[in-house]
């Protein structure tokens, strides 16, 4: 896809030491190869059906003064401004690299579309975590991305839960937290988390992912009881006592499921508030109060 429009931050410019050093007559050369490399075929390397540009073509294409033009070009090439590929194509770093992370980010957005999905990651990891579903084959999933010679890269999934209900539940987990980040090795752990989860019955296993998803938690955990549907936020819910971090986490998702109610049922008025729905009004009074208690907890940790 060809973009409309070429970045260009005039302090990355500014603070390079190579263009800086460069003449006046390279600088504006430089922008004419600039305007060209946004629309070539492979967005900032000078290649038409594949073939490389050779230099003469290039300066005859930016135009003025041949000669002026050509000893130009090798300036910025000397001064590494420009730069050649393996195969002799000129291309401009800057833009390239630009490319290169739209690709990525575009690619991340495929696979789930989650604008917070940091898909930039060395190698983009992402594909290489999914379980994709195929047909009724033998297995039923594949992983996305391969290695050398196409050989799969990935995790390695237990058998028992291949299946529809957990893939897409496992995906959902994946992106949800890759967005929240905070690990240096993520496929070290997303596989000891599979080989844990494999351990529970397969329903348990999509359940505690539900479960982590549904409270924006940054863990796995065993099924808490729940009141209401809603929860409980103490350690006789869980098999251990909850961390401040997961206090804070459950503490949000009520926050968040509060104002939800609010904004839907609660009108402001001249007299205060007025709200539609009395049931709804009740539920968010007794969710404030839960949010209360969760915040004396958190507290309590200081």
């Amino acid at each position: 896809m060809k973009l409309p429009y070429l970045k260009l931050f005039p302090g990355d410019w500014q603070k390079n030491p190579d263009f800086k050093r460069c003449s006046h007559h390279a600088k504006g050369v430089l922008f004419d190869a600039l305007c060209l490399a946004a629309e070539t075929e492979d967005r900032g390397v000078f290649v038409s059906n594949g073939k490389p540009w050779l230099e003469k073509e290039l300066a005859e294409t930016i135009g003025g003064n041949f000669n002026d033009t050509a000893r130009s070009l090798a300036e910025l090439l000397a001064k590494g401004v420009l730069k050649t590929r393996r195969d002799g194509a000129i291309f401009v770093p800057q833009i390239l690299e630009e490319e290169t992370l739209r690709r990525k980010r575009a690619k991340g957005g495929q696979l789930g579309g989650n604008p917070n999905l940091k898909v930039n990651l060395p190698d983009n990891l992402l594909p290489t975590l999914l379980l994709v579903l195929e047909h009724e084959s033998d297995p039923p999933f594949r992983l996305e991305g391969a290695g050398e010679e196409g050989k799969p890269q990935g995790l390695a999934f237990p058998e028992k839960l291949r299946t529809e209900r957990f893939g897409k539940a496992w995906n959902d987990w994946v992106q949800h937290r890759m967005a929240v980040g905070k690990s240096v090795n993520y496929p070290m752990m997303f596989q000891k988390q599979l080989l844990w989860l494999s351990e529970f019955s397969h329903d348990k296993a999509c359940q505690m992912i539900d479960q982590s998803l549904r409270f924006g938690w940054q863990g796995l955990f065993e099924i808490a009881q729940t009141v209401n549907g809603h929860g409980h936020a103490n350690g006789s819910a869980h098999q251990r006592p909850l961390s401040i971090n997961e206090l804070r986490s459950i503490m949000q998702a009520k926050e968040n499921i509060a104002l939800e109610i609010k904004r839907k049922y609660c009108s402001e008025v001249a007299m205060g508030e007025t709200w539609s729905d009395k049931n709804k009004k009740q539920e968010y009074f007794e969710m404030r109060k839960e949010i209360k208690k969760l915040n004396n907890q958190i507290s309590a940790f200081a």
